[in-house]
């Protein structure tokens, strides 16, 4: 990803940091996870300010405490959701300004390539640049996330058509391609985060 280049040491800086803000919002629901259940277990029927007395925002949240171990759960669904549709949006600009970057250094006729989706645009492009086949999964992964913000931002109800049939078609080897990496993708139809927590040795 012409890591010796502008381009990529900002991004790559820009998605460390998202990913160091996930990790601290994580940390956070860990710890007020482990306090809520203690509180929760004792008072489930008082509500937020009288729990909370010194927290500035218990008045806005005003829930029954016993209500809040679901509202901490959906918190975090929302977190992870962000962290994904910024992620994205930083991956695409970044596939934007490196082919800018490379048209500028050494124009061909492969500026002209054009594709819908970013990451197979880009693909096409390396493969004309190098005259060999670029790794096809690292692209297919940018199309599955690329697809799960739109889902995510648009407020989908359930996953638009486009999603699904590109999880049908790619979620078997994309899933086999991560299993030999530190990072696996669990591949689903399910667009939430079911039952998911951030596991503490994620990168």
């Amino acid at each position: 990803m012409m890591p010796k280049t502008p381009v990529a040491s900002r991004f790559l800086l820009r998605l460390i940091d998202v990913g160091d803000q996930i990790c601290f919002s994580a940390l956070r629901q860990w710890e007020f996870d482990r306090i809520l259940s203690g509180v929760a277990a004792q008072s489930p029927k008082d509500f937020t300010p009288a729990v909370f007395a010194a927290n500035p925002f218990s008045n806005r949240i005003y829930r029954r405490v016993g209500d809040l171990p679901q509202f901490s759960s959906d918190a975090e669904q929302v977190a992870l959701k962000m962290g994904v549709i910024a992620s994205v949006e930083h991956v695409l600009a970044c596939l934007e300004e490196m082919q800018t970057f490379r048209a500028a250094l050494a124009s061909t006729n492969a500026d002209a390539i054009s594709n819908d989706a970013e990451e197979e645009q880009l693909r096409l492009k390396i493969e004309a640049w190098s005259g060999a086949k670029a790794t096809a999964a690292y692209f297919r992964t940018i199309g599955l996330f690329r697809l799960l913000r739109n889902h995510y931002a648009h407020l989908n109800d359930k996953p638009h058509p486009a999603l699904k049939s590109y999880i049908a078609a790619n979620a078997t080897t994309l899933n086999r391609f991560w299993a030999k990496a530190p990072t696996q993708l669990h591949t689903s139809t399910s667009t939430r985060f079911q039952g998911y927590r951030l596991p503490s040795n994620w990168r």
